[in-house]
């Protein structure tokens, strides 16, 4: 229905009326179309951040970057601390599981760091690898986990991060980013010259898939029934199956 003010700004009373109720439906309508303000929060960092995690209820988040940085909050971003790396090695990724207790950090010199508390105490894993680490995606409560990097590095664990494998990518090409449904068997990975690889047993074998671009590709998405995935990259990029 069209709102017309020209009888309601007759009187100031009615003029004012009008105005806040216009206001409010404004807002109304903002919010049923999901916008939402993005605010600036205060890190209490100056490095800078490669990566951030939170768990489905928004309050319990991680972010991670340079000089082993990692930072911390249970308050929905409002406020950060740090929690103690012990490495000054980059990093470049990190996940933790929906309950905000399991999580990896991943990043330079094949560098793996592991929390079982919720980031209080994070413990360095042996990855046997001195390549760059770039991503990490975890599954089934933050038992199996893995790892991609430099030169088809493909790391993976069944055992919570105990120990990290090594799996057969079958490229040389630098890997950028994985993901996997939640289940640990179906997941997708890319990298440099638009490398794609796919796995259905979690990882035991990877297949090369045709992306049709040469564009680096830096990050994968997938549904957790790992039927639909989406690739973005270099030059404005955007792929999917």
């Amino acid at each position: 229905m069209e709102l017309t003010l020209s009888k309601c700004f007759r009187s100031p009373y009615k003029a004012t009326v009008a105005f806040i109720a216009l206001t409010v439906a404004c807002l109304i309508a903002a919010s049923a179309n999901g916008e939402q303000a993005w605010a600036l929060r205060e890190s209490g960092t100056s490095s800078e951040l490669h990566s951030v995690s939170f768990t489905p209820n928004g309050q319990q988040g991680w972010a991670v970057g340079f000089g082993g940085t990692i930072l911390a909050t249970t308050n929905g971003g409002q406020t950060w601390v740090p929690q103690a790396s012990g490495t000054s090695n980059e990093l470049h990724s990190v996940s933790f599981t929906p309950d905000g207790q399991n999580g990896f950090a991943v990043g330079f010199g094949g560098t793996i760091l592991a929390a079982t508390n919720g980031g209080q105490t994070w413990v360095k894993q042996e990855s046997a690898t001195p390549n760059e680490l770039y991503a990490v995606s975890i599954a089934s409560g933050g038992r199996y986990g893995w790892i991609v990097g430099f030169d088809g590095t493909i790391l993976s664990t069944t055992n919570g991060g105990k120990i990290w494998a090594p799996q057969v990518s079958g490229t040389s090409n630098e890997l950028r980013s994985v993901s996997f449904t939640s289940d640990g068997q179906i997941g997708w990975a890319v990298g440099f010259g638009g490398a794609i690889l796919s796995t259905t047993n979690g990882g035991k074998t990877w297949l090369k898939q045709e992306s049709g671009t040469s564009s680096e590709l830096h990050s994968v998405s997938i549904t957790q029934n790992g039927r639909y995935g989406w690739a973005v990259g270099f030059g404005g990029t955007i792929i999917n199956n």
